[in-house]
């Protein structure tokens, strides 16, 4: 795949360099002149490279766009900022200037000035932007508007911010692990970076904070919503993700030399449990497989329990297309049983997915912003009360100082409007078969699902070869679709990871599945960079989010 780059100049581009310029002049209604105001492209070595850079945007062997930098006096001049007509509006102006930019602050540049031509209205537009502001003729140019930027720490953070925040403005996120959280309606601002405790004070604390007493009921409300939607006898809040809840979970209640048996990564689960178990001393036995049907061995892994009677059983899904049935685990009653519910907490909170508890799970961990649209935070529940519950209570605390209280009381908000949550709980569903029905009709390669079980809202896509998934991925970057490249479970190799969380959430809906499938299909078969299919998908991209007003 041929999709535009940017790299820095080399003396192989030179006759390249002079046939870009050729026809972005004669674009520009300008006439190159090598002999005059133009011959700093003749030896570009020797008029950027040795005080500054210069940069090219290539399409293939092809040169679609430019920018340099170079010394003069005290600042440093940006120059030669061109790109083809047909590649405008794309955001590669934008990709060429943060390049400069960024360049210049790691370099400790402290100020960057530009000549522009009035009828320039795009790259004014562009300065305009980004903080950069109009000063008077610096170097008796011909040119029409002169800008400047101050580059310190404020101006280029500001201008870094804005830039990556526009990215989730215009992109479709399209993988089943980011999310967008919903706070309609509360505004809890003012509970940032305070501490709040789980009690009311005593005269025997060590450390304690005035008026949070308040805070503290405000809390425990929190938890009972909690403790009421998963039916669970207490819950805990405290850590931030779902992989810090493994680890907090563990470390409060498991001793070194302890056993446990593991969902492996083979089999969907996450890649850093296994060394993270064994780095704080456990024996870590693994779920035999079933790599044809893509889930556990049932038989294979009852004879494993039998024979080691793990103290632990850890179920860390976080990559499936099939909800398994686990309730067979059940009959173990030995075994302390967990199961991590991140890729599945929406639907198993609106009663789509059989809760764990239901399956004979003693405890759930769930982080809170992947399937369900919450904070950064994560979650441990537990069905019964037991002595490994308070000990974790007890010792959970060595390892926790603040307990982020404001994402504690936004991580119940979307359960307030059940309406929502419902909702957007039966379309992650719903929408995601429709797209992996689509992708199936049009001859993608999708990895199919296991009718036996209920589809999760995952949808994996094998190509032949890891090179052709990646350069898939590239492809859905560049037209805005943003999945999720990974090596998948079952040894399937390298794929792609797609979700409709997040596009949800965005404001896709069943309408658009259809269109998307078979842009997607397109991109697929696409050999070479097809400019007007990209602005095409852009568009269709654009029209998805910008409908705000109906969103999920």
């Amino acid at each position: 795949m041929n999709s535009p780059q940017i790299r820095t100049y080399c003396e192989q581009d030179r006759d390249a360099i002079l046939v870009f310029f050729d026809t972005v002049f004669s674009e520009n209604a300008r006439i190159l002149d090598l002999h005059g105001k133009d011959a700093d492209l003749v030896n570009i070595g020797k008029s950027y490279c040795e005080q500054g850079e210069f940069w090219i945007l290539a399409c293939g062997k092809n040169i679609i766009g430019t920018i340099a930098l170079r010394k003069l006096m005290d600042f440093y001049e940006i120059r030669r900022f061109f790109i083809l007509k047909k590649y405008k509006h794309l955001g590669y102006g934008r990709l060429m200037l943060f390049t400069v930019i960024k360049y210049a602050f790691l370099n400790g540049i402290t100020q960057l000035k530009i000549a522009t031509m009035q009828s320039g209205l795009e790259i004014n537009h562009l300065l305009s932007e980004y903080h950069f502001y109009s000063i008077e003729n610096y170097n008796h140019s011909s040119a029409d508007l002169f800008w400047q930027i101050d580059l310190n720490s404020k101006s280029v953070y500001t201008s870094f911010f804005s830039r990556a925040n526009k990215i989730l403005e215009q992109n479709l996120i399209l993988n089943p692990t980011e999310n967008f959280p919903y706070y309609e309606e509360f505004n809890t601002d003012n509970f940032e970076d305070i501490y709040v405790s789980e009690r009311y004070k005593s005269i025997n604390d060590i450390v304690i904070f005035g008026k949070r007493n308040e805070m503290i009921d405000l809390y425990d409300i929190t938890k009972q919503i909690w403790r009421t939607r998963l039916n669970a006898y207490d819950v805990d809040l405290k850590t931030m993700s779902g992989l810090n809840a493994h680890l907090i979970f563990f470390l409060s209640v498991a001793k070194p030399g302890d056993s446990v048996l593991l969902l492996p990564e083979l089999a969907g689960g996450h890649y850093s449990t296994e060394n993270m178990l064994k780095k704080i001393g456990m024996r870590v036995f693994l779920f035999p497989v079933d790599l044809n049907n893509h889930c556990i061995d049932v038989e294979k892994s009852s004879r494993l329990i039998n024979k080691i009677t793990p103290k632990f059983i850890f179920i860390d899904r976080s990559e499936g297309i099939n909800y398994e049935d686990f309730s067979w685990l059940a009959q173990f009653s030995e075994s302390i049983k967990i199961f991590d519910a991140s890729q599945y907490l929406s639907q198993i909170l609106t009663g789509y997915y059989p809760s764990p508890f239901l399956q004979g799970f003693d405890y759930i961990l769930s982080s809170l912003h992947k399937n369900y649209p919450g904070p950064q935070k994560s979650i441990i529940a537990t069905k019964n009360n037991t002595e490994v519950w308070s000990k974790f209570l007890i010792e959970s605390k060595t390892f926790i100082s603040n307990t982020h209280p404001q994402n504690i009381f936004k991580s119940v908000i979307p359960m307030l409007n059940m309406a929502f949550l419902q909702k957007y709980s039966i379309n992650s569903i719903k929408l995601c078969n429709e797209l992996y029905n689509e992708l199936l009709m049009l001859n993608i390669p999708v990895i199919k699902r296991d009718e036996r079980f209920q589809p999760t809202p995952h949808i994996w896509i094998r190509p032949a070869t890891q090179r052709k998934a990646y350069e898939l991925f590239l492809k859905l970057e560049d037209a805005s679709i943003c999945t999720n490249y990974r090596k998948l479970p079952y040894n399937l190799g390298f794929g792609l990871r797609l979700g409709v969380n997040g596009a949800i959430r965005q404001g896709l809906k069943s309408t658009h599945i259809s269109s998307l499938a078979k842009y997607i299909a397109k991109l697929n078969i696409e050999k070479a960079y097809n400019l007007k299919l990209y602005k095409e998908i852009h568009r269709f991209i654009r029209n998805i989010i910008a409908k705000s007003s109906d969103k999920i």
